[in-house]
């Protein structure tokens, strides 16, 4: 495992054994405990991925735009894009500067490279959001519901988190929407948390999910979604377990796959290979 905590460490565990859970937090513990201690407690230095930057970006320019009743021009929207994508690389850059600190993607090395690229390929994907929206007319947003924060109760966890849209389809009804800026998720647990959300905060039953993937510039099929009790019963299993992981310390390495793009990796002595 590893060596002791710094009073500093210590102090910021404590905090982690009461906050509110997030799907992020769980899914990082559940995939590799050592690697959320080296991540959210230790603090060891990351690798960085201009995705990031370039998701947070796009997400951000999405709920202004959809905020604002879809009035944004592209010029408007791409600029918007553009500049908080470039400050949030400058301030990433001012942390992380070494090349060698910074993941490639494919055949992009991530300084300079994939950085400048995604400074481009983010905009487009925004255009390619306004472009999609005027062209389909089948789901709105429903009750103004865009970057919706929740903190639901799993019998005595606390889950927080943000839905990206809650939409209504005029054939399928009330349906939960995720933006992604990357590839498709292979699994769809997130959004069963968030349709169980809706459900027990707002009594809206979404029935249904998608994603709008900026790769394609339109949405994904539509994806049944269990809110049901056995569903449930699931998560609260799955949160409740890392609640008590991290409240007992059991933070021990799970090598394998996931190593690959663990962004602590370099501090990791149990990591897949080495």
């Amino acid at each position: 495992m590893y060596k002791s905590l710094t009073d500093e460490q210590e102090e910021r565990w404590e905090k982690y054994k009461n906050r509110a859970r997030s799907w992020s937090q769980t899914k990082q513990y559940m995939t590799c405990p050592y690697q959320f201690l080296l991540s959210r407690i230790v603090r060891a230095p990351e690798m960085r991925g201009a995705w990031l930057e370039q998701g947070v970006a796009v997400h951000a320019v999405i709920e202004e735009y959809e905020k604002s009743e879809r009035s944004l021009t592209d010029s408007q929207a791409r600029s918007m894009y553009q500049d908080r994508y470039s400050s949030m690389i400058n301030a990433s850059l001012a942390v992380t500067s070494d090349p060698d600190m910074w993941f490639s993607s494919g055949p992009y090395r991530g300084l300079p490279q994939d950085i400048e690229r995604r400074y481009r390929v983010g905009a487009d994907q925004v255009s390619a959001y306004l472009e999609w929206s005027r062209n389909s007319n089948e789901t709105k947003i429903l009750h103004n519901f865009v970057e919706l924060r929740f903190v639901l109760d799993l019998d005595g966890v606390e889950v927080l988190g943000f839905i990206d849209q809650v939409v209504n389809h005029v054939k399928k009804g009330p349906g939960v929407r995720d933006i992604k800026t990357g590839q498709k998720p292979t699994e769809h647990g997130q959004l069963e948390l968030y349709a169980l959300a809706v459900k027990e905060l707002h009594d809206v039953e979404a029935e249904w999910g998608d994603y709008w993937l900026g790769k394609t510039g339109k949405t994904s099929r539509s994806i049944p979604l269990d809110t049901g009790p056995s569903q449930r019963s699931h998560f609260v299993e799955w949160f409740a377990k890392m609640d008590a992981g991290v409240k007992a310390g059991d933070f021990l390495p799970k090598p394998g796959d996931a190593c690959e793009r663990c962004p602590v990796q370099l501090s990791c002595a149990y990591r897949a290979g080495s």
